[in-house]
Order: structure tokens, then C-alpha cells, then sequence
């Protein structure tokens, strides 16, 4: 970009214009009837023509070969300030140029860092929104599981009171089982006995009634063998027909005798049946204790699961139980 230089002639004359006029001016008003150029030059010029207005009005006496070297000093003296000048406004202008340039290129770079700045504040803007609904979604998220926490809380202190009352259920459960079955065991116990006892009365009873049988035996024995002697001692000496007679007779005894030792055999036998009938009782007995063992497994099992309808089956087996010990 070139500027308008202003010229010794050309400040001079406006300078003379100017001062024609009678009005005050400045440098500005000799700057805009030049036409422009700088004030560096203006101003040297301006300076230049108020020294040599009073050698204008001497002019008229002073030899015009002398006017002329003055000027000529004057001319080699601008033309080298200007061309010092031209050289500083070229020196000056190629410096703005480049300050222009660089300007130019920083703006340019501003302008793309500013774009990349204003894609990145969009992004960031968007990235913001995003992060809103998402922290809002988190937000509500929280709200739900807060609510879902409290209704949680709210159930598990039902149940925490449920299982309160299913504690004391169960502990009256596990008291009157324990009285059912101190009960239980006192009834089985007085049931067992009963049945040892009338058990020992019959085979007591048994006893006594084979022994009096033994000696009723024995005592039939004693006087037939008695009268047997008595018989042969008396006929011994009668005949040999009698003495065969009471050989016949001894035989009978002899075969009754043996008669009564089979009865005693199977009053034995009996007395056996009776002793393996204990045994059969004794195992019963204790299959009905294992019995008893496994209602007692089961019943712990019932009261750990706490239902009602197992305890009572469990009750109607053990009186069931109970019914069949009384009817053996």
C-alpha cells in the first residue's frame, strides 16, 4: 500500500497559500492541501519555510546567483532528506507490510484456533447436555432405589416382626411338645410297666400251675406206685398170673408216667413259646422306642419348618402309635 510523499514545492507553495489567507493553520491544513504524505516530511518543510520567510522578503536585494545556491543547498538538502525519507517510509511500509502479514497469519490461525474453539464449545456443550440427562437419569434412578429401599426397609421390618411372632409360635410349639411328650414317654413308661408287670403275673401264674400239676402228677405216682408195691407184695405169693398182672400194671404206670413226662415236656414247650413271646414283645417293644425315636426326628424336623398340619399328623401317628401299644 503506497502513500502520497510531499514534495518541498508542494509544502512551500501551501505553505505561501496558508499564509496568504491571513488565517492561523497547521501542519494538518498543509498536509491536506499537499494531498497527503507524511508528517516527518511535512514538518522538517514547514520548519524549512518559516526560516526562509524572512530571506523571501529580503529577496528583492540579495543577488539572485546567491538566491540560487541557497536553493540549490536547500534542494540537495531535502532531496537527500527526503530520499532518507523515502528510504525509512519504504523501510516503514515494508515493515507494515509484513506486520500485515503476520497479522494477517495470526488472524487466520486465530480465526481457525477461535472455529476450533467454537466446534470444541459445541461439543462441550453438547457433551454437557448429555451429562444433564444422564446425571438427571442417574438422579432419578437414585430416586427409584430410594424408594425401592424404603419399601424394602418397610418389608423386612414386617418380616423381621413376622418371624417375631413365628419365634414365639414357635417357642409355645416346642413347650407343649415337650409337655406332649414328658406326657408320651410317662404314658408309654406306666404302659410298658403295666404290660412287664401282667406279663410276670401270667408267666408266674403259668409256673404255679405247672408245678401244681407236676406235683398232682407226682403225687399220683407216689401212690400208685405205692399200691403197685402193696399189690405185687401181696401177689408175689398169691399166683404168677397175678404177678403178671402187676407187670401189665407196672407197664401202664410206666406208660403213664411217661405220658405225664410228654405233658411236662410240653408244659416246657409252652413255658418256651411264652419266653420267645417276651422275646417278640421285647422287639416290639423296641421298634416302637425306634418308632418313637423317628416321630421324635420328624416332629424336630416340623419344628424347624413350623407347619401346623405336620404336628398334627404326627400327633394322630403317635396316638395311633399309642393305641397299638395298648392293644399288644
Amino acid at each position: 500500500m503506497s502513500r502520497k510523499i510531499a514534495t518541498p514545492t508542494a509544502v512551500f507553495a501551501a505553505c505561501d497559500r496558508l499564509d496568504t489567507s491571513g488565517k492561523p493553520w497547521n501542519r494538518d491544513d498543509v498536509r491536506i492541501l499537499v494531498g497527503g504524505g507524511g508528517f516527518s516530511v511535512i514538518d522538517p518543510l514547514i520548519h524549512a519555510w518559516r526560516k526562509l520567510k524572512p530571506v523571501k522578503a529580503l529577496a528583492s536585494s540579495t543577488p539572485t546567483a546567491l538566491l540560487h545556491q541557497v536553493a540549490e543547498a536547500l534542494e540537495v538538502h531535502f532531496s537527500q532528506h527526503m530520499s532518507d525519507v523515502e528510504h525509512r517510509e519504504t523501510e516503514r511500509t515494508r515493515i507494515f507490510e509484513s506486520s500485515i502479514a503476520d497479522i494477517s497469519e495470526r488472524m487466520s490461525s486465530v480465526e481457525v484456533e477461535l472455529e476450533q474453539a467454537n466446534a470444541s464449545s459445541l461439543e462441550l456443550v453438547e457433551e454437557r447436555s448429555r451429562l444433564a440427562g444422564e446425571i438427571e437419569d442417574h438422579q432419578r434412578n437414585l430416586h427409584e432405589k430410594e424408594r425401592a429401599l424404603l419399601k424394602l426397609q418397610a418389608e423386612n421390618d414386617e418380616l423381621r416382626g413376622l418371624t417375631q411372632r413365628l419365634e414365639k409360635q414357635n417357642g409355645a410349639l416346642a413347650e407343649q411338645y415337650k409337655l406332649d411328650r414328658k406326657s408320651l414317654e410317662n404314658k408309654h413308661e406306666s404302659n410298658i410297666s403295666t404290660m412287664l408287670r401282667e406279663h410276670k403275673s401270667e408267666l408266674s401264674k403259668e409256673k404255679k400251675e405247672l408245678s401244681e400239676r407236676n406235683e398232682q402228677a407226682e403225687n399220683r405216682l407216689m401212690l400208685l406206685l405205692d399200691q403197685e408195691r402193696t399189690d405185687a407184695k401181696k401177689q408175689i405169693k398169691t399166683s404168677t398170673q397175678e404177678r403178671d398182672l402187676f407187670r401189665k400194671k407196672e407197664t401202664d404206670a410206666k406208660e403213664q408216667t411217661i405220658k405225664f413226662k410228654i405233658e411236662c415236656q410240653g408244659l416246657h414247650d409252652k413255658v418256651d413259646v411264652l419266653l420267645q413271646d417276651k422275646e417278640k414283645l421285647n422287639a416290639s417293644l423296641a421298634k416302637a422306642k425306634s418308632r418313637y425315636e423317628t416321630l421324635h426326628d420328624e416332629h424336630l424336623s416340623f419344628q424347624k419348618e413350623n407347619e401346623s398340619v405336620k404336628f398334627e399328623e404326627l400327633r394322630s401317628t403317635v396316638l395311633a402309635l399309642q393305641e397299638s401299644l395298648k392293644a399288644k
